[in-house]
């Protein structure tokens, strides 16, 4: 695959088999036609504003109320 060819991803899981978080909008424009952007595991590329935006899980916070 040449760096110019789209990635393609389909359920959420990319091609390297690790499951990918998929945004259902854009958090700056609020697009959803969003598409995985090559340099980075955990980025999206927004068609509407042409944004470039990682997702990550943080992790859980526990003792919530305490």
């Amino acid at each position: 695959m040449s760096s110019n060819e789209p990635v393609r991803v389909t359920d959420g899981h990319d091609p390297g088999g690790e499951q990918r978080a998929a945004p259902q909008y854009c958090p700056y424009c609020g697009g959803e036609d969003l598409r995985p952007e090559a340099s980075s595991r955990r980025a999206w590329n927004c068609r509407s504003c042409a944004r470039v935006f990682e997702v990550s899980f943080v992790g859980l916070k526990l003792g919530v109320g305490v």
